[in-house]
């Protein structure tokens, strides 16, 4: 026992060593910020090795699995967003960098943000829409409460296949578009109610879910990217209130504020804007409020 203690304990100290002469190697760089990041990364990885102590045989097959995470990647395919994802690293990054004081809380960007969807008007039905019908509206304001007009709202659901619009390249897209706000900096568009979701696992990241017994649901949403000159660029969704899967969102993406109740309307219900509709439609009402765009912590360079 006493021999075994030794031996892990100057193999620990020849570990910090090793740490100090690593860390020390980057005392030529010249950018403050990268000679930071790369310090304290350096310490945290050595620092996890020492505590779990991987054979060489977990060493290669880690470095395999991220070596398919990226051969997995591609032009509508980002993996390693999705791996950030499911481990909470993209839902710790956003809290980081939210702006307090009254804007409303981003979320995940995810891997399907799209930059080129059709324009609709005030109160149009996004395109290839299906599901049960959902009246959305809002207003856009600044974080001290006034109008912004000119907004532009970007929206994407998924339909029943459940897959976002990306997932389908140029062949079909999910229901996308992007809506302008008015004077007053109202909102207003026939979306649906959405549904559970799951997340691609057909990849690397899907074999580590399953191994862990995890489950790739993603809680109901709608996803929003607003954006207006001079302020900060949000990307939030609507979550549905009171849906299980709240407490199980498999990117951890749900924050306070950004659940929503979904009011449902029974058949024969007048519609907000007159339209006659057959059959059950519902409604929810989510307010943006946009961050001054200076008010984001930035960098002055890029790190390399």
């Amino acid at each position: 026992m006493t021999t075994s203690g030794t031996t892990r304990d100057r193999a620990d100290d020849a570990g910090d060593l090793l740490v100090s002469r690593v860390v020390g190697s980057f005392d030529r760089c010249q950018d403050p910020r990268l000679k930071t990041v790369m310090g304290s990364l350096t310490e945290h990885l050595h620092a996890f090795l020492q505590e779990v102590r991987p054979t060489e045989t977990e060493w290669a097959k880690a470095l395999d699995f991220l070596v398919s995470v990226g051969q997995f990647t591609n032009d509508e395919r980002r993996e390693l967003v999705l791996l950030c994802d499911v481990l909470g690293a993209s839902a710790q990054v956003v809290a980081l960098n939210t702006v307090p004081g009254g804007s409303t809380p981003p979320t995940v960007i995810g891997p399907y943000v799209i930059d080129d969807s059709p324009e609709i008007a005030v109160g149009d039905v996004l395109p290839r829409v299906e599901g049960v019908p959902c009246w959305i509206e809002g207003t856009v304001t600044d974080a001290a409460g006034r109008p912004v007009r000119g907004a532009r709202v970007e929206v994407w659901e998924t339909d029943d296949y459940r897959r976002a619009g990306a997932e389908y390249g140029n062949e079909r897209a999910a229901p996308r578009a992007h809506v302008m706000t008015d004077s007053s900096g109202r909102y207003a568009f026939w979306g649906s109610v959405p549904s559970p979701i799951e997340v691609p696992q057909d990849g690397p990241v899907g074999t580590l879910l399953h191994a862990l017994g995890r489950a790739g649901h993603r809680a109901p949403h709608l996803r929003l990217r607003v954006s207006a000159q001079h302020l900060r660029t949000v990307v939030t969704h609507v979550f549905v209130a009171g849906h299980p899967l709240l407490e199980d969102d498999c990117v951890f993406g749900v924050r306070d504020g950004l659940v929503q109740r979904f009011a449902h309307h029974p058949s024969g219900t007048p519609a907000p804007d007159g339209r006659a509709l057959d059959g059950e439609w519902a409604s929810v009402r989510f307010d943006v409020a946009l961050a001054p765009a200076g008010s984001a912590r930035a960098l002055t360079a890029p790190l390399f």
